[in-house]
């Protein structure tokens, strides 16, 4: 976890800490994506400008994203609460010790 890299130390260069913000910030728009998609009823080509405008991607890898997420409806959304729940269980283990 990206995070935890930090958390400990393990990132201390600027440049690789805007890096792993970035994979954040393209992991939470592939959440809004799915969402968007599945539960608002976005079209395919909304989806597309939204991860472009948002993430910056290119239109060829966001199509790809895109598509990827049409035919596999709450991936994003798993890898996000699986995420939220080790933090959870982190900040557990943290008050317990």
């Amino acid at each position: 976890m990206q995070r935890l890299a930090i958390e400990i130390g393990l990132v201390t260069d600027p440049y690789e800490m805007i890096g792993s913000l970035q994979s954040e910030l393209f992991r939470a728009v592939r959440l809004v994506i799915d969402t968007g998609i599945h539960h608002k009823g976005w079209t395919r080509e909304e989806a597309i400008k939204y991860m472009m405008e948002n993430v910056g991607s290119e239109r060829s890898e966001a199509t790809s994203e895109v598509e990827r997420y049409i035919v596999w409806p709450g991936q994003a959304c798993a890898y996000m609460l699986g995420r939220i729940k080790i933090m959870e269980l982190r900040e557990l283990q943290k008050r317990t010790w």
